[in-house]
């Protein structure tokens, strides 16, 4: 969607991937530009994005829209973890989720089975998935994209999924 934003306004949106280290078949397949499965076995704390194999449907439209995969270490996911949660601030603004809520779930419907409710909370914790969106913001590569002076742009990380596990969570912000 944001690269059709581009046409329409005249914009200059890029889209960046971020896989981890322990499941980078995307970003492989993706600088390769032909399927390749992931190089590396062990199991990420980014369960969301911890594909082993990227698919010959997905591979087109990642190419098609995206502008750049990165691959991170397993270490810097946790680090994100870590650090958002210790200071969930940039410049000075605390992160915070929109929850959306839908008549097609009513189970996750909320308050009193109303058709469609959002309210905005305070974050407080992120998972893997979400956390290597974070660090890989340390990683962009502005030449290769074409961006221009990086003191001029706007960066936006989609921080999408709080859903770690308590027990997972405790061991990493103790550490």
């Amino acid at each position: 969607m944001a690269k059709y934003i581009n046409d329409f306004l005249g914009t200059n949106i890029k889209v960046v991937g971020v896989q981890s280290e322990l499941a980078d078949a995307m970003y492989r397949s993706y600088h390769a530009g032909k399927l390749l499965p992931s190089s590396r076995e062990g199991k990420t704390i980014a369960d969301g994005i911890a594909v082993r194999e990227a698919s010959e449907q997905m591979l087109p439209l990642v190419m098609e829209f995206a502008d750049d995969i990165i691959c991170i270490e397993e270490k810097e996911i946790i680090q994100a973890i870590r650090d958002f949660y210790y200071n969930p601030k940039v410049h000075g603004k605390k992160f915070s989720t929109s929850e959306h809520f839908s008549y097609k779930y009513p189970q996750r419907t909320l308050p009193a089975n109303k058709p469609s409710y959002s309210n905005t909370r305070p974050l407080d914790r992120i998972e893997g998935a979400a956390a290597a969106a974070l660090a890989g913001v340390s990683h962009l590569n502005y030449g290769r994209m074409d961006i221009g002076n990086r003191e001029h742009i706007t960066v936006l990380a989609i921080l999408s999924g709080g859903n770690i596990a308590d027990d997972v969570f405790q061991k990493i912000i103790t550490k």
